[in-house]
């Protein structure tokens, strides 16, 4: 828990200009399903804490593979997702 208040301050409250509570609260909501859903986690071996599963790739064919930037919490985060 102590790990997910550090990263949470690092990658969203050091960066926003914090106006009341309600603003606070809308990004931590929006950064609580970054953090689960999108955000690759080393610990998981690059995945999120979302997947049951985990689906490796060969790095030889990284190259092969198809990419969209996504950008989350109005930009402040961006996600580079696979593209079938």
């Amino acid at each position: 828990m102590e790990r997910y208040w550090k990263t949470l301050q690092i990658e969203l409250v050091d960066r926003l200009h914090i106006q009341d509570e309600s603003s606070i609260r809308y990004f931590c909501n929006i950064y609580k399903n970054y953090y689960n859903e999108t955000r690759p986690h080393q610990a998981l071996s690059g995945t999120t804490p979302s997947k049951s599963s985990q689906q490796k790739t060969i790095s030889s064919h990284l190259y092969l593979l198809k990419y969209e930037k996504v950008k989350h919490a109005h930009g402040l985060f961006t996600e580079f997702k696979l593209v079938a």
